[in-house]
Order: C-alpha cells, then sequence, then structure tokens
C-alpha cells in the first residue's frame, strides 16, 4: 500500500525529480516517507529539528509533525542566570514563551507523546504553562517533563484525570522550607503512571515532616529521585510514594545534583553524598514487599 504524505505541498511548493536530485543527489534520507522521516525527526529537539525546514520544500512543514516536544534552550537559561537586567530577562522570557506558543499553534500531527519545558519561568507565566499542558493532554501525551524555577504551590494542576499519562518528571528548584506534597495532585490525576521521576535543587535545610495524604497508584512502578538529600521536603515525598505504590518494583536514590548528571563531577564522592545515601536508609523499612531500594 502506497505511504500518503503527511503534507500536502502547493503548487508552488511542489518539487521535481530534477530539482530534488540535484539537491540530495544519491541521499537514501531525503527519499524516505514523509513518516518515518518524522520518526527521524521526533529524536531531535525541537530547535534542530526545524532547521531541516531548509532542506528542500518538501521537508519546509514535516517538522510540525513531530510527536517529541523538546522545548529546551539551555544557552539562554544560562545567559538569564548571568543577567543582571530585569528588562533583558523578561525579553527572552517572552521570547521562549512565543516559541512555544507559535510552535504548539504550527503542530500538524494528531499525537504528542513527549513534551518537555526547560526554561526559567515565573509565577506570571503559570497560566501559560497550563495551557500548554492541556493542548499536549488533548493530543495524548504520555511522557511529561517540566524543567520549572518555580514554587511548587505556584503550579496550576490540572483537576481531571489524565490517563494516557505513563511518565511523568519534576525538575524542581525548590526555597528553604517548601514542601513538595502538593506534587502528589498531579499524581493523583494520572491513574495509570507507570513511572515518576524527581530532580530536585534544594538546600540541604531542616523542619518537621509533613503530614502526607493517602492515595493508592495501582500502576506505578518505577519511583527515581536525583538530587536527593534526605532532608523532610523529599523524605515525605518518598514515603508518601512507597506506602501509596502496592506494585512499586523499583526506587532509585541518586543523591548526584541534576546538574551534574553526565559530567565529571557526577563520581565525586563528596561527603554531602555519603550523608544523604545514610539519611536514604530510612526509606527501606517502609519499602513495599518484593520492591527494591537502590541507593547510588
Amino acid at each position: 500500500m502506497k505511504r500518503r504524505s503527511l503534507y500536502s505541498p502547493s503548487a508552488k511548493d511542489k518539487v521535481s525529480k530534477t530539482e530534488n536530485d540535484k539537491l540530495f543527489g544519491c541521499c537514501c534520507v531525503s527519499r524516505l516517507p514523509d513518516d518515518i522521516v518524522v520518526n527521524i525527526f521526533s529524536r531531535l529537539t525541537l530547535i534542530e529539528a526545524a532547521r531541516t525546514s531548509v532542506v528542500s520544500r518538501r521537508w519546509r512543514y514535516l517538522w510540525t509533525f513531530t510527536a517529541n516536544l523538546d522545548f529546551q534552550a539551555p544557552d539562554t537559561i544560562w545567559k538569564i542566570g548571568e543577567e543582571p537586567n530585569e528588562i533583558a530577562i523578561e525579553k527572552k522570557r517572552c521570547m521562549y514563551i512565543n516559541w512555544v506558543e507559535k510552535v504548539l499553534e504550527l503542530h500538524g500531527g494528531k499525537y504528542i507523546n513527549e513534551f518537555r519545558i526547560h526554561f526559567d519561568l515565573g509565577d506570571d507565566q503559570k497560566t501559560n504553562i497550563t495551557r500548554w499542558i492541556h493542548t499536549a493532554l488533548a493530543k495524548g501525551l504520555e511522557t511529561l517533563e517540566l524543567h520549572l524555577d518555580l514554587k511548587v504551590d505556584s503550579i496550576q494542576f490540572p483537576l481531571f484525570e489524565l490517563p494516557k499519562l505513563r511518565h511523568l518528571t519534576f525538575d524542581v528548584n525548590a526555597n528553604n522550607g517548601d514542601s513538595l506534597l502538593d506534587l502528589t495532585r498531579m499524581i493523583k490525576a494520572c491513574p495509570f503512571l507507570c513511572k515518576f521521576t524527581l530532580k530536585l535543587i534544594s538546600e540541604d535545610s531542616k523542619r518537621k515532616l509533613r503530614q502526607f495524604p493517602n492515595c493508592r497508584h495501582e500502576h506505578l512502578k518505577v519511583v527515581e529521585f536525583i538530587g536527593f538529600i534526605g532532608r523532610p521536603i523529599d523524605l515525605e515525598l518518598a514515603f508518601y510514594l512507597l506506602e501509596n505504590s502496592p506494585v512499586l518494583e523499583k526506587m532509585i536514590v541518586n543523591p548526584t545534583h541534576p546538574l551534574l548528571i553526565g559530567s565529571y563531577f557526577e563520581f565525586e564522592d563528596v561527603k554531602e553524598k555519603q550523608d544523604a545515601r545514610k539519611r536514604a536508609k530510612r526509606l527501606q523499612k517502609r519499602v513495599p514487599q518484593g520492591a527494591l531500594l537502590v541507593i547510588l
């Protein structure tokens, strides 16, 4: 059966076989069906995928069908951290927001499998963030990753179920004394969630453990903590997940700072990591029967 083209170009956009051969020569990729090309694009970041639009007229809009929307802007994040001018910072935020809005507007695919936000956004953007998530969820989102420099209680969590979500990741930059228990509202909204990942950047602060709610997560099998410090901020969330996940298979505790993952410093065995590992042993008593606690 002949494969159907995802994008039907106008007469102006059509490229003759001769012209196409001149552009690509013997390049096999240029002759692949559209759906396979889109699958390849889905393995790239959005910036990389969008750059392919200049390769040929046929590819001009194919990147808008990618199923993985990865809004990474790491270079801009570092520049914002060094930027003393608040006006300049706000300008970069607006550019990022406009980028996300435009991509979601142009997105022509039926599905969004992965959706990743990674930027320094403030409380004023929480409405935009919520709208982006809802748009992705409407297209069958399965993996959601939020890298937000927000106080946890500033995130607007959906009040409806997200039945298709299978993997949820939060990258949280928490202030001293914050609680991560508000994240449980998002976890509750995902009845078929299989994996939960937390990447935590927080101070090593002490306070009393807060009471956590009870809500069983019947499908949650893997929980991963990166940047674990073994203090109430992450202990109370870990206790909650251990006591409410009857089919849990594995909890992975990694005391390495999230920003050091993949770098040379990831393997430095500093005192802070040693202390965090000792505190992580408090979790063992609450691990469900048959589940495994892995402390890295």
